[in-house]
């Protein structure tokens, strides 16, 4: 807890956190988008906005007073479930913060939604990161501050490993949402560990950064790419050796991101505190090339299509690469070179903290006063006529 206290109390310090007000990023689905909030309340809540003109369709608020929302939700099709969207959020109590999981079904109301843990339940320690979801056990995974690893029935919320649905004790925090990749859920700690644990029990992973991990592991046929405090970047192979890691400035917090181009190879985008966005060689860590954004990337850059045209499109000569900063600016780089792809970059007018979305060349972006954007990736510019949902 003392690592954790100090994280917090840093973040604070640097801008990163403001305090309990969370850094939630968009969810996109459907014609539906769905936003964190606390614009205009004390209270967090997830606000849902049109994708197509930014207009207010109502908010989802769970029981009891939250402060907060750090995990972007997560919404997914349950077979035989309809579409359920999860939300994970930071409660203040007489004895200190902890955290509950907020689940409702689209389409129906906040009173048909489940919540752990419910009342009557042990308490769980605030949760810093989302939420993951296993198809092939129709499970819901997130950790939390007290160092434990939870697994729930995706469709009631009901505990899958004994009366309290601790899966997996880390032993220390957990701030970064797990990633499930063949019946296998990846997380890393606060206390620099990143773990594999398979879904039926047994850890098969266990591998110590040096520094903590507060980013969202991705998995690709085995091998883990994630981001430590230690400001290195790591690709981990199944046995838990370094396949290979590439030093940046400052920490890495933000969630990489893994594109697939058939015709350059696996390329992922590493985004540091140091505030450059690096393009690397995913089978080797060999830089392809590297901009600045002036301050540091705290949330997960995106690709959307040059234009509607070009959305179906795999090859990063047809992509931007949107990325936010610490500053509240917005950048736009073509993927393929990292030459600016914009004129000038999008003022977002607060911190962009969270990850960024996006659906063919529309990008989605929140900052830390709750304002949400819709930008032409083509352009840089807003999308004429979409209300900015504040």
């Amino acid at each position: 807890m003392a690592i954790a206290l100090f994280v917090t109390l840093s973040c604070t310090q640097a801008g990163l956190g403001g305090g309990f007000d969370g850094w939630g990023g968009p969810a996109l689905s459907g014609d539906s988008i769905y936003q964190p909030s606390k614009k205009g309340s004390d209270r967090a809540s997830l606000r849902v906005f049109n994708t197509f003109n930014g207009t207010d369709e109502g908010r989802f608020t769970a029981g009891g007073e939250p402060i907060a929302i750090y995990g972007t939700p997560l919404v997914v099709d349950i077979p035989g479930g309809g579409t359920m969207i999860y939300t994970t959020m930071v409660y203040s109590g007489d004895g200190g913060e902890f955290g509950r999981i907020f689940a409702v079904r689209k389409g129906e109301t906040a009173e048909s939604a489940w919540e752990f843990p419910s009342q009557g339940q042990d308490i769980v320690g605030p949760i810093f990161g989302g939420v993951a979801y296993s198809r092939d056990t129709n499970t819901v995974y997130f950790g939390s501050d007290d160092g434990n690893l939870y697994a729930l029935d995706a469709l009631d919320g009901s505990p899958k490993i004994g009366t309290g649905g601790a899966f997996f004790p880390a032993k220390s925090p957990i701030w970064s949402t797990p990633t499930v990749d063949n019946r296998i859920v990846y997380f890393g700690t606060m206390g620099g560990t990143l773990f594999g644990v398979r879904e039926e029990g047994g850890k098969v992973l266990e591998f110590k950064a040096g520094g903590a991990i507060a980013a969202n592991p991705v998995v690709k046929d085995g091998v883990v790419y994630v981001g430590s405090f230690n400001k290195n970047f790591y690709a981990i192979d199944p046995s838990g050796r370094v396949r290979w890691s590439f030093p940046t400035g400052n920490w890495i917090w933000a969630e990489a991101l893994l594109a697939q181009d058939p015709r350059a190879g696996d390329i992922i985008f590493v985004g540091s505190l140091d505030g450059i966005i690096y393009a690397l060689e995913a089978s080797s860590g060999t830089p392809r090339w590297a901009s600045p954004v002036g301050q540091g990337i705290r949330g997960k850059p995106v690709l959307a299509s040059r234009s509607l045209t070009s959305g179906g499109s795999s090859s990063l000569i047809d992509q931007v690469l949107v990325v936010g900063s610490r500053n509240g600016m917005v950048f736009g780089f073509d993927a393929n070179t990292g030459t600016a792809a914009w004129e000038q970059p999008f003022a977002a007018g607060d911190r962009v903290l969270a990850p960024l979305a996006a659906r063919n060349n529309i990008v989605f972006v929140s900052n830390t006063d709750y304002d949400l954007f819709a930008i032409d990736a083509s352009t840089g510019q807003s999308i004429p006529n979409w209300v900015t949902g504040q």
